[in-house]
């Protein structure tokens, strides 16, 4: 059995790993440079020093309000279409969180 420890390193190594990286990608295609490593540990530091908290977004779904998904993955995504980079992490990333958003309407049919 995979515990919430051990789903957390999971999703960490496999997804939000390539997620920065195609942000810092697309930072560098506009002039801006980061070192991959370092944004990385950024980001693993935030999830670790914020284990017990919920995300904004999270917070934002299980309100049923609009998220910031745009200002934050869709923001990388728009830009990475201007430089002609591939972000398929964050493409994806917006997509499920348009789904999410879009599924609200019936949650709330479903609440009367």
């Amino acid at each position: 059995m995979i515990d919430r420890i051990s789903t957390s390193r999971v999703f960490f190594t496999h997804n939000a790993k390539r997620l920065v990286y195609e942000a810092v990608e697309v930072a560098e295609a506009d002039g801006t440079y980061f070192d991959r490593r370092e944004a990385l540990e950024s980001v693993r530091k935030v999830c670790i020093d914020a284990a017990d908290g919920y995300s904004s977004m999270y917070q934002d779904v299980m309100r049923g309000n609009k998220t910031e998904i745009d200002a934050i993955n869709g923001a990388i995504v728009e830009q990475a279409k201007l430089y002609g980079v591939a972000v398929p992490y964050n493409s994806l990333i917006v997509d499920l969180m348009y789904a999410i958003e879009s599924a609200y309407k019936y949650n709330q049919q479903d609440k009367t």
